[in-house]
Parts: C-alpha cells; structure tokens; sequence
C-alpha cells in the first residue's frame, strides 16, 4: 500500500512539473490577457435619466473596454444599463444593473465590461446609458486601441486539448506501475479537473495593464 501511495506521488510531481515548466516557458502569467497601452477617459458625471455621451474625441477601433461606475437603485423597477454604440449602429452591453439581480441598491463597479472585455476593433462612437428609476456616477471610461493582445489563455487550452489525448496513456502507465489497479489512476483526471475548476473561477480574469489617465 506505502509502494503504491508513493508511485502515485512521484508520478502526480513528475506531472506538476512538467506542466509548470510549460506555463514557464510562457515568460508571463499563463492566465493573463495583458492589454498594453490602455488608456482611461475620466467622466465623473451622474446621471438620472436616459442619455447618449460621446467621451471619444476621435474615431477608436476598440479592443476592450471597462467602466467604473456606482450605481443606485431606487425601486423594484430599477435599471441601469451602459452600451457601447459602434459606428455601424451596432450595440455592445458594458455593464447592467437592475433590482432583480442585486442584493443592495448601492454597487460600485470598478473596471467593469460585460460584452465589451473583449473587442474586434470596433470602431467606437458613443455610449448610451438607459436609465429607469435610478441614477449612476459614471466614473471612468478605460479602453484598449491595440490590437497586439496576449491573449496566453488560448494557448494554454490548445495544451489542454493535447492533455485529453495523453491523460489516458499516463493513466495506462501508472496503472502498469500499480499492478493493473486503475482505482488510483483517477486521481490524475481529478487533478485536472481541479486545474480547470481554478481557471474558471479564478485563473481567467481579465487583467489590463499599463493605464494612462487621459484629461
């Protein structure tokens, strides 16, 4: 039972390792989207009612964009929703808050995009925020005009595709290891699911670096 207990140790280290020395490899966090020279448009305006703003000063191909907000609401019927409007026409939904959803009347949003995290360099017009029975303090606008994103996510889900193909062959092996007993084998296939339960709760956030403050 120890010889068994100890095969399974060195053969879960032997995959820890390898699977760091990949991430490695990457020379920067594996999970980060960096979005390099993102610029921040300082609003600080709030509003009550309906309204269309216009906070670029010239036309933008857009590859992200986030905004810090607070929001109040007022009553059941309480709304609040912000959407980016492209040259086209064409809306993309930034952040909304209603009563339904919240569990207070006061929410602070900080760097905040629901459709807009990420961008095909859409080419940015206005912002139109709809407003029923509320207000909000739209604190900043931040955006990224870059199309030079590293989007080192993808990669690591391209390895993962190739770890569904070898995860068995390295459960056969150990099982060989073991005698034949493949109970043990299966904690290989936890460890991996447990990894892909840490990216989707954590390891996927959207980071943006670099800020520069825009009058």
């Amino acid at each position: 039972m120890k010889n068994n207990i100890l095969k399974i140790t060195m053969f879960a280290i032997i995959i820890c390792l390898l699977q760091a020395k990949v991430c490695m490899g990457q020379n920067q966090k594996v999970f980060e989207m960096a979005y390099p020279k993102s610029k921040t448009i300082s609003v600080n305006e709030k509003y009550s009612k309906s309204i269309i703003i216009y906070p670029f000063k010239q036309k933008e191909s857009l590859y992200s964009l986030s905004v810090s907000a607070k929001v109040q609401l007022n009553g059941y019927k309480s709304l609040v929703r912000v959407v980016l409007i492209n040259e086209n026409g064409e809306e993309y939904l930034v952040l909304e808050s209603y009563y339904m959803i919240e569990e207070q009347k006061q929410i602070n949003f900080t760097d905040y995009g629901d459709e807009t995290a990420m961008l095909n360099g859409v080419g940015a017009s206005s912002i139109k925020i709809e407003i029923e029975d509320a207000s909000i303090l739209l604190e900043t606008v931040s955006y990224n005009n870059s199309s030079q994103n590293k989007l080192v996510a993808s990669g690591v889900f391209m390895i993962g595709v190739i770890g569904g193909a070898l995860l068995p062959l390295f459960q056969g092996i150990l099982a060989d290891m073991l005698g034949g007993v493949w109970r043990w084998t299966w904690l290989i296939v936890v460890i991996g699911e447990l990894y892909i339960l840490y990216y989707g709760l954590a390891g996927s956030k959207v980071i943006q670096s670099n800020s520069n403050l825009i009058d």
